[in-house]
This record gives structure tokens, sequence and C-alpha cells, in this order.
């Protein structure tokens, strides 16, 4: 079905999340079904569905090189370990789409190299696998299993992933993307937030801020459990469940580790970021809306009837509409 302005949405309002997006198209999961946006022409269509049963054997579901390709991966507790499904170019290493036997995770995969967590099949031990076409693959044992993937950064340069070890503490692994392929920039241990920004010069882990090399405390009162890089800062977010329901709090830091602005919210809230501007945007889950702050925590520009957002690499909005449907924003055209 077509809309007013020739966009391919489904025939329903599904409950929508944004799986992954860039300028070239986007991930949708509507209700039971995965969806593949391709932006072109100045129009965006369906360039693929799957159900979601298809993939319910698989523990990861990332984009791959460009969106909308898609990489299925890795098995769930105590089910097989299916080899990986590829939808599109995901720029993934052809050998790692048919290995079988053990945990064969991929997080990321692009032109320049790919990210996955692995096992031999029947064995507890486990590595990460760092591939690059400039160079041979990279081990770095002890990697624990049970990965959970946070958002890449909208360059896609930073992804950050938590996983188990054996006396099921956890660990936070942060790699960065370089010219020569993929690098692990920080091992936390313990349940802790954390982030590197995509140029490597910031770093947060924990109560921790590091920038240039100068190392500062975080100062701030809200006892944070996730959080993003801009340029010019970090921007820490807590979700709260409150008497009148949902609520999220923000505080935003400069590179010192200071709180420059603080914000309660009213409803459940994720943060989106662009590196390439020290702007954030926040959507809103129940308000249906996404807001648009700048570093200093001044609201700039809000986007009605949007749900979930994400910047792509031009620094550009990718935002659900009430269908669904992926689209994009100038932020310099948004006003409040």
């Amino acid at each position: 079905m077509l809309d007013s302005e020739g966009v391919e949405s489904p025939s329903s309002e599904p409950s929508a999340l944004l799986v992954d997006a860039d300028s070239h198209g986007a991930i949708v999961l509507a209700g039971e079904e995965l969806l593949g946006y391709r932006r072109s022409g100045g129009r965006t269509d369906v360039a693929w569905r799957k159900p979601l049963g298809d993939l319910e054997s698989y523990a990861q579901l990332v984009c791959g090189a460009t969106a909308p390709s898609l990489i299925a991966s890795g098995g769930l507790p105590g089910g097989p370990a299916p080899s990986p499904y590829a939808i599109g170019e995901t720029g993934a290493p052809g050998a790692w789409l048919y290995e079988t036997g053990g945990l064969n995770s991929i997080f990321a995969a692009d032109a320049e190299g790919a990210v996955r967590l692995v096992s031999h099949a029947g064995s507890a031990d486990t590595w990460w696998e760092l591939s690059s076409r400039h160079s041979p693959a990279h081990r770095i044992p002890d990697a624990g299993s049970g990965g959970v993937l946070f958002p890449r950064s909208t360059d896609r340069r930073v992804l950050t992933v938590r996983t188990r070890t054996r006396d099921d503490d956890a660990t936070t692994f942060v790699f960065r993307r370089r010219t020569t392929g993929w690098q692990l920039a920080l091992r936390a241990p313990g349940r802790v937030a954390a982030g590197v920004s995509a140029d490597g010069e910031t770093l947060v882990s924990g109560a921790t801020l590091v920038h240039q090399g100068h190392t500062f405390s975080i100062r701030t009162r809200i006892e944070y459990s996730a959080c993003s890089l801009t340029r010019t800062g970090v921007v820490l977010t807590r979700n709260l469940s409150t008497p009148t329901g949902p609520a999220t709090d923000l505080a935003v830091l400069d590179h010192t580790g200071h709180e420059v602005a603080a914000l309660a919210l009213a409803d459940e809230a994720t943060v989106t970021t662009s590196w390439l501007s020290d702007a954030f945007a926040v959507s809103l889950t129940a308000g249906r809306e996404v807001r648009l702050f700048d570093g200093a925590g001044h609201e700039l520009a809000r986007l009605p009837d949007h749900g979930a957002s994400q910047f792509d690499e031009r620094g550009h909005l990718c935002a659900l509409d009430r269908q669904g449907v992926p689209t994009w924003h100038d932020p310099a055209q948004l006003s409040v």
C-alpha cells in the first residue's frame, strides 16, 4: 500500500521498532515481521519482508555493511547453533556465513572488517575474532558468552557488547573501527555503562570519564544505566518506574565530567546521538514524539507523531512514523 507521499507502508499500524538505519535504508521490526526499507530516488520502499518466526532460532539480528542488508546469527541458549542467515551484501567474510557447530555470533560487518563471538562445538571457551581486509584475523580470548548488543554509533565506528563470564559476572567490550579494521578499545569488568567516542579521544567507564588522556570523575546525581557520546560531551540515561508510570532521567556532561544539564521526562525515553554534532534526540515511547536537544540541554525541535529514532552517518535523523515507516529529516529543518 502507498501513502500520500508515495511510500510503501504496511497495511496496519504495528508497534514498530527501529533495528538499524543509515542514509541508504532501514530495518524495522513491525509486529511479527521484519522489514527492510531501501531509499532510492526520493522514495522509501520495502525491499524485503521476513516473518520473525523464520528467525526465532537466532540470537542476533544486525545490519550489514549498508541498510537494509541483514545478518542473523548466533544460537539461543540450549538450542542448536545454526549457520548465519544473510540478506543483501553484508560485508561479512564468506566463510563466516557457512560455519556451524559452535557459537558464531556476528555483531558487525562492513567493507573494512567484521566482529564475531566464536567457540568450538561443545566447548565453553569463547573468543572474539576481528577480521580485516588489510591483515590476518585477530583473536581476543576469554570473551564470555550470551552477548547483549548495544546500538552502534551512528557513524558505525563504535560497537559495544556486554557478555557473561563463566562465574556469571559481566564484561563490557567496546570495539572501534579504524581504517585498518576493528580493534578492541575498552574491556570493562562488571555491569557498568561504557562507551568510546568515534575518534577514540573520549572514554566512559562507570564513574570515570577520560578525555584526551586526562581522567575526570563523573559528577551527576543520577545512577545511569546507559551512556551516549556526542561530539562535545556525553548523555547519561536512567529509566525509572514510578507510581505514575515510566519516567526517564537524563544528564548531559561536558568532557570534564561536569553536569551541564539535567532533564526529567515523565515517559520512557531512549537517546540517540550523532558524532557529527553536539545535538542528541530523545524518543518518547508513550508520547510518540521525538525531541531534539543541543549540548547544553536546550530543546531545539520536536517531531510529533514519530517513535523510535536514530541518526544516520550524515547526521540526519531517521524516525518511524505512526505506520512504522522510516522517514529521514535534516535536524536543521526541524522546529519546536
